[in-house]
C-alpha cells in the first residue's frame, strides 16, 4: 500500500531565519507520508530552504493569501500534485514525527471534511489562545468536532476542494482569509473537522496594532520669517455683579424704605370716599379712579318682561 502524499506550502519574508530552520527541521522529520515542499518568498528570494524543495520568488509582497496561492500553483505546475495540501507558517513546528500522517488518517475518517484543523498550542504544548480555536465555543480547545472556520497557518486541505473554490481570497491580503475559504467550502457542500488530539506548536504572540507615531516636538525657537507680533493685551477683569439698588449714573437709587406719606395716603381711604368728585380733581389719576369707584351707585335690576319684539342679543335665551 502506497503512503499518502502531502504537498506543503511555506511562506517566508526572510524575517526569522532561526525559527524557519527549526520549523523545517521538524517538517523533514515527518514519517508515514511522502512530503514535497515549496518555499515562497513573498517579495524576496527564500534563504532558508530544505533540501530538494521548490522555491518561488515573488517580485513584491502580494499578501499571505496570494503567496500561498502561488505556492500551491507551483506545486501543481511541477506535475503530479498530491491529494493533500498543507499550509505551514514558517515559525510553526511539528511536536511529533507522525503529525501529518495522523492528520491524513483523520481526514480519511471524515470524508465530508474538506479540511482538517489540528490544535495549535504554544511551545509548552498546553496553552491555546481562544483565537486559535476555530469555533464559537472556544473555552474547551481539547474538544474535537465540526467547525466552520480554520487557522490558516496550520491546516490540511483536500487539493480538489481547494482548486474547486478558487483557493485563498487574495484581495484580503492579511487576516480573515481562513473564514472566507471555509465559508466558500461550505457553500460547495464540504465541511471542516477540528482534530483536537493532534497538536502543532507556534510561538505565543499577542495581535496588536503598531504604536502610533508621535509627532516631533515643536521647536521653542521663534520663526525668523514671521514678523514680530505685538504683545497680547492683558485680559479684562470679569464684570462686577450688578447692584439693583444702584442702577447706574444719572438714575436715582431704588427706594429701600417705604415712604411714610405715601403709605398714609393709601390708608386714608375713608377721607377720599367722603369727598365729592369735584374735590378730587387735584388728586393723582389713580387716586381719582379709586375715589370715583366709591361713589358709584348701582341701579336695581328690573324684572324680566315678556316682549314680542325680537331680541338682538345672541346670548338671550329667547
Amino acid at each position: 500500500m502506497s503512503r499518502p502524499r502531502v504537498d506543503v506550502v511555506v511562506l517566508t519574508m526572510n524575517d526569522r531565519p532561526a525559527e524557519e530552520a527549526a520549523a523545517q527541521a521538524t517538517l523533514r522529520a515527518q514519517s508515514g507520508v511522502d512530503v514535497r515542499v515549496v518555499v515562497v518568498g513573498n517579495g524576496c528570494t527564500p534563504e532558508v530552504v530544505p533540501p530538494d524543495a521548490l522555491t518561488v520568488s515573488l517580485p513584491g509582497n502580494v499578501g499571505i493569501p496570494g503567496g500561498r496561492n502561488a505556492g500551491a500553483h507551483a506545486l501543481h505546475e511541477a506535475g503530479d500534485p498530491a491529494e493533500w495540501l498543507y499550509f505551514l507558517d514558517n515559525d510553526a513546528g511539528f511536536p511529533r514525527a507522525d503529525v501529518l500522517a495522523r492528520l491524513v488518517a483523520e481526514a480519511e475518517r471524515h470524508p465530508e471534511a474538506a479540511w482538517v484543523q489540528p490544535r495549535l498550542t504554544g511551545p509548552d504544548d498546553a496553552a491555546t489562545p481562544r483565537r486559535w480555536v476555530p469555533r464559537l465555543r472556544a473555552s474547551n480547545p481539547g474538544q474535537p468536532g465540526k467547525v466552520a472556520s480554520m487557522t490558516e497557518g496550520v491546516v490540511l486541505i483536500r487539493r480538489d476542494a481547494f482548486d474547486a473554490v478558487g483557493g485563498w481570497e487574495e484581495r484580503l491580503f492579511l487576516y480573515h482569509e481562513g473564514v472566507d475559504l471555509a465559508w466558500r467550502l461550505y457553500e460547495a457542500g464540504w465541511g471542516g473537522w477540528y482534530a483536537a488530539s493532534i497538536r502543532m506548536h507556534h510561538p505565543l504572540t499577542e495581535p496588536a496594532r503598531p504604536p502610533r507615531a508621535v509627532p516631533p516636538a515643536r521647536s521653542p525657537q521663534p520663526d525668523l520669517d514671521r514678523p514680530p507680533q505685538p504683545p497680547r493685551p492683558a485680559p479684562s477683569p470679569p464684570p462686577e455683579r450688578l447692584d439693583h439698588n444702584h442702577p447706574g449714573p444719572g438714575r436715582a437709587p431704588r427706594r429701600t424704605e417705604p415712604d411714610p406719606a405715601r403709605h398714609a395716603r393709601r390708608m386714608d381711604k375713608p377721607a377720599y370716599a367722603a369727598a365729592a368728585p369735584d374735590e378730587l380733581a387735584h388728586r393723582p389719576p389713580t387716586h381719582r379712579r379709586r375715589a370715583a369707584a366709591d361713589h358709584l351707585t348701582l341701579r336695581p335690576i328690573r324684572p324680566y318682561e315678556e316682549s314680542s319684539s325680537p331680541c338682538t342679543n345672541r346670548r338671550c335665551p329667547r
